[in-house]
């Protein structure tokens, strides 16, 4: 029987929840599924649901619903879902930005989840690392601007992307294969692609810093799975790279490499670390240059939702 409390306030979930994995045959849909077994999340069940016509209308009977759909299909279905008596974790962009939905990065703002109404939000792939590491400076001093050039894999555009890679229809603005492209999304009025105004709207949100100056640059590459980015950061006070070291060294979900070595998005790619190098100090000594690459599907997705959800069971 569902919890009658699972619409309350920051309700909690069931200690065994039905789950019902909407959008299972996509690529997160799909390593939702692998990870709630490889996590060993405790379930009565767990289905999975397509997100085509009125289908995730059969989610109503589960206890908690991953929504790894359209954002059209998350509009329409999660209040259905919730009035159901559902808790919804959305991967959507749907919800990101709603005032009574909370955004959660698990490693950093977990209590937000006290304040849930049955949506919580998954941020954008890109975001996940990129928040990661910047609250575990942001710790020990102010991040005053952020300077960020994202190298975005061709899944991050779903099926239809890794199948431009095999030889399939090209679903981007221009060639990809043996190609680099700026743009991920579409542009608006000025310039600025749909993908880059979520790394800056949905970072300022996660860290709870609206005024915080933030300049993306967002490239599809020629890779299958694994997101990376360069970083710059300005602090308001003096940095060195042994402190920033420490941080990054005590941050939960993140591998930092050593001083002459890297990551590769091959070395991310099935788990579910935020891998950190090439740390160096910029012209200023409250600069920092640094490196980071991720498994978008994994920790950037399909971990983090069900991260959010082990947050929400019976302690």
């Amino acid at each position: 029987m569902k919890s009658p409390t699972s619409n309350d306030r920051g309700a909690l979930l069931p200690a065994k929840p039905r789950i019902a994995v909407v959008g299972a045959s996509g690529l997160v849909g799909g390593q939702i599924m692998d990870c709630l077994q490889e996590r060993e999340f405790p379930s009565r069940s767990i289905t999975a649901i397509s997100p085509r016509g009125n289908q995730p209308a059969a989610a109503a009977d589960a206890d908690l619903v991953f929504l790894a759909a359209p954002t059209e299909v998350s509009r329409l279905q999660a209040p259905r879902l919730v009035a159901a008596g559902c808790l919804v974790i959305d991967l959507s962009p749907a919800w990101r930005l709603d005032d009574d939905v909370p955004l959660v990065v698990p490693e950093i703002n977990a209590e937000n989840l006290r304040m849930h109404h049955g949506i919580i939000a998954s941020p954008n792939c890109t975001n996940v690392p990129l928040v990661i590491a910047l609250a575990a400076l942001h710790k020990q001093r102010v991040i005053e601007k952020v300077f960020v050039t994202t190298m975005q894999a061709a899944s991050g555009a779903g099926r239809p992307g890794l199948q431009c890679l095999e030889g399939g229809p090209n679903p981007f603005a221009k060639p990809l294969v043996g190609n680099l492209i700026p743009q991920c999304d579409d542009f608006d009025a000025n310039g600025v692609s749909a993908e880059e105004l979520r790394l800056v709207v949905e970072t300022q949100r996660l860290l709870a810093k609206p005024q915080m100056k933030i300049m993306a640059s967002c490239v599809r590459v020629p890779v299958a799975v694994g997101h990376a980015m360069t970083v710059h950061v300005e602090l308001r006070d003096s940095f060195s790279v042994d402190q920033a070291r420490d941080c990054f060294a005590s941050m939960a979900g993140m591998q930092l490499y050593k001083r002459t070595d890297y990551p590769s998005v091959l070395d991310c790619v099935g788990n579910d670390m935020v891998h950190v190098g090439r740390l160096r100090q910029g012209n200023e000594s409250n600069e920092l240059h640094f490196w980071l690459a991720c498994d978008n599907l994994r920790k950037g997705a399909a971990t983090n939702a069900v991260q959010i959800a082990e947050e929400l069971l019976p302690h």
